[in-house]
């Protein structure tokens, strides 16, 4: 009697469904006494399962395959020290194994597992069907007003915010924006089935979220793309002439969006106080920085404006790395973002199609310019699965497994 699936089948579906394991994230338990969550107890499996089915030896066979293998190898270990000098060792060691160590063994696997076109394009739509399950239910969240925490359940036009399945509002564009970036790119270039409606959901996502930072990485992302074809720029053209009109028209919409871009707004100044503040701790901690999951206890002595809470991290993507890593993490994290856009430069040789891996590279950068698209358990998993899935462009790809 047949058995219904092989281990090496139950490897292949366990990793593509990383996607949906990272919005696990927010399910939280105890296991043994001690505190897990949904996704770090499916990478387990994961792991295990993969030791088991290639045995110890195949993670040499990983190592020796992974891409980048010496820069990602720096940069668990300066992750370790950073939990090391952090002012909490037993915490550091924690983000440092979920933000880090567990991101890196996952590609790991993923790249040695998923060898065949089908399975890359497999992945891609377990991507798209998260990012519309997780838009979606924002969308109907918004509109109904139900299941959106006390903080941001308020009318409509009072500032409404839908938070998805996530306990805040930009935790669900964090999440869309990149994977948007990457659907409307891939539908634009090779109209791929249901990518441009995924793409869609996830910029209204952004929108009910009312993620300012996640609206202009989707939207940015996808100017750059269209800006390479002549019926893109057209389309542009058109947009901008309408956009113009409509904000003439509309001079309070303008207002709006203008004190938004300029940081005029409570949300903007709340940033430019905890950027400034944060520098002035950078400056008296340049090298080491804070340590992993140190910001809130080091940055208190440098917190001038007390009618401002103290953040997890300091909302920009620059600064929160050196704060969580140092100066040299920082520059191996610059390092990681690099070889991202390498990865997508050398997918093709055709300059346009360059532009689909890019995209979401330019998401992650926009939004991190505002917010932190990476120091988080399930997006730490995102963005590895998207850092790898850049390097190909299945259109010249055959059905064999690539040669290494």
């Amino acid at each position: 009697m047949k058995t219904f699936m092989s281990s090496e089948q139950m490897l292949r579906w366990l990793c593509l469904l990383l996607p949906w394991a990272a919005l696990g994230y927010g399910l939280r338990f105890s296991l043994f006494g001690l505190p897990t969550t949904a996704l770090e107890l499916f990478l387990l499996v994961l792991f295990v399962l993969f030791t088991l089915v290639r045995r110890p030896s195949g993670w040499l066979v990983a190592w020796k395959q992974l891409p980048s293998r010496w820069l990602l190898l720096a940069w668990v270990v300066i992750g370790l020290a950073a939990a090391y000098w952090s002012p909490s060792l037993w915490k550091g060691i924690g983000l440092w194994r979920a933000y880090i160590l567990e991101p890196v063994m996952m590609l790991a696997i993923v790249n040695v597992t998923l060898e065949l076109r089908r399975d890359r394009q497999a992945l891609r739509t377990s991507l798209w069907t998260v990012v519309g399950f997780v838009a979606l239910w924002a969308i109907i969240q918004f509109v109904s007003g139900r299941g959106i925490p006390a903080e941001w359940s308020v009318p409509i036009l009072e500032g409404r915010r839908a938070t998805g399945p996530y306990s805040f509002p930009n935790a669900v564009a964090l999440l869309v924006a990149p994977i948007a970036a990457y659907a409307g790119a891939r539908w634009w270039w090779f109209r791929e089935r249901w990518a441009g409606v995924v793409a869609v959901l996830g910029l209204l996502g952004a929108i009910v979220a009312r993620s300012d930072g996640g609206i202009l990485a989707i939207l940015v992302s996808w100017i750059l793309v269209l800006l390479l074809s002549r019926v893109g720029r057209w389309l542009l053209g058109g947009a901008a002439v309408v956009g113009t009109v409509g904000l003439v028209a509309l001079p309070k919409v303008a207002s709006v969006i203008w004190k938004a871009v300029t940081f005029q707004g409570w949300s903007g100044r709340v940033r430019i106080w905890m950027w400034q503040e944060t520098w002035q701790m950078l400056k008296a901690h340049w090298f080491l920085g804070a340590g992993l999951g140190g910001y809130p206890i080091l940055f208190n002595a440098f917190h001038v404006k007390r009618f401002i809470e103290i953040f997890q991290y300091p909302h920009q993507f620059i600064l929160t790395a050196w704060s969580e890593v140092g100066l040299i993490g920082l520059l191996l994290f610059l390092g990681l973002l690099f070889a991202f856009g390498r990865r997508a430069w050398k997918s093709t040789g055709f300059f346009s199609e360059r532009m689909i891996g890019l995209a979401p590279l330019v998401a992650i950068l926009i939004h991190g310019l505002v917010d932190v698209p990476y120091w988080k358990n399930d997006l730490a998993v995102i963005f590895f699965l998207l850092w790898w899935l850049v390097g190909w462009v299945d259109r010249r790809e055959s059905e064999e497994p690539r040669k290494t």
